[in-house]
């Protein structure tokens, strides 16, 4: 978000929460800020902009509930869910664990191509097995 469009949509919240700049700055200043009334007029105009954890504190102030979504952030595609191959990666690491675990291997040993053939095939059942 540019700067003015970030001034702008705190200015925003501060009116529809029906708070003055003097009771921002005030209550800014009693947790320790330093946001006089003319810092707070740059953070709206575009000209500086609060620390996080005021921003966070006067957000709060406001009540704003989804800080995210009122100042714009779009989220990306879904990035929660592992492409099946970091899954695998993940399966993997995992059996390895269990490998050095269970004395079949010492830790950070290197193993051969084979072996991590076996293991990736192993991996890949199991993911296909118990996949959602």
């Amino acid at each position: 978000m540019v700067d003015k469009e970030f001034g702008s949509k705190l200015k925003e919240i501060r009116s529809s929460s029906g708070k003055t700049v003097p009771e921002i700055s005030a209550y800014l200043i009693s947790l320790g800020y330093k946001a006089s009334e003319k810092t707070i007029y740059s953070w709206e105009s575009g000209r500086s902009q609060p620390t996080p954890d005021a921003f966070l504190d006067l957000c709060q102030f406001c009540n704003v509930v989804d800080i995210l979504n009122v100042f714009g952030y779009k989220k990306s595609p879904d990035t929660t869910k592992a492409a099946p191959e970091d899954e695998v990666f993940r399966i993997f690491d995992a059996l390895n664990t269990l490998l050095v675990s269970a004395g079949l291997i010492q830790d950070g040993e290197d193993i051969t191509e084979k072996q991590s053939d076996v293991l990736i095939a192993i991996c890949r059942i199991i993911d296909a097995t118990f996949k959602d």
